[in-house]
């Protein structure tokens, strides 16, 4: 289990940026599926699949890295710690494939995502990106995804129009320094502003734009690296 630490602070503080799972290649039989509680200021909670334990106490901005898991129809649950029920869902796991489960929403009103994830690795020299809206506040943004310092005003969105609970497609880019910046969509002022990161050659990351530390805006952005 991870906190998800965010490139200028920490998921409710925000994100942690952490590698995940060395494999691109799932076992036979079996998915490959990480879970993410973004929903601020929330008490820990526990996921099961089937009735069975998957994650205990896992709390707010924090993750766990991908585990094999049986792959078909897989009934989620997730509660408190004590056993209330918060939310759940019907997750169709492909066999030999990666998902994210995002645990986002608000406090009493929680929601679970499954996002299928590309996590085959990008060209030589190039990196691989998407992005994941987990900021109830932030609502509707922009991405951009530009070289350090790049004037907004000229620039076009990496990945436009993101809502909440959404995960992208995804990017493959040339490996090397960049400036990741969130705007309200159609603005060009940005909320967010990660600074310079380093998006190195056969990277697959997944982009995650998140709550300030107990809700509310300004959110923040975190990286969190699918292969190593």
């Amino acid at each position: 289990m991870g906190r998800l630490r965010t490139i200028v602070a920490t998921l409710a503080a925000g994100l942690a940026v952490a590698a995940c799972n060395d494999s691109t290649n799932p076992a036979a039989n079996s998915a490959q599926l990480r879970v993410v509680q973004a929903v601020p200021a929330s008490p820990t909670l526990d996921v099961l699949l089937d009735g069975g334990v998957l994650v205990q106490d896992l709390a707010a901005g924090s993750f766990v890295p991908y585990r094999l898991v049986t792959a078909g129809a897989r009934k989620v649950d997730v509660t408190t710690s004590d056993g209330t029920p918060v939310a759940s869902t019907t997750a169709t796991l492909l066999d030999q494939s990666s998902y994210t489960l995002l645990i986002a929403g608000t406090v009493g009103a929680v929601d679970v995502k499954l996002f299928t994830d590309d996590i085959q690795l990008p060209p030589t020299d190039k990196t691989k990106l998407h992005v994941v809206q987990a900021s109830p506040a932030e609502g509707t943004v922009d991405v951009y995804v530009t070289a350090p310092g790049a004037d907004l005003t000229t620039a076009t969105p990496t990945f436009a129009g993101v809502t909440f609970e959404t995960s992208t497609d995804t990017r493959i880019i040339p490996a090397g320094s960049y400036q990741v910046r969130v705007t309200p969509a159609g603005s060009k002022i940005a909320d967010i502003d990660a600074g310079t990161l380093m998006f190195n050659s056969g990277q697959v990351q997944t982009v995650f734009v998140v709550d300030k530390t107990g809700g509310g805006k300004p959110g923040t952005v975190a990286v969190v690296l699918d292969n190593f």
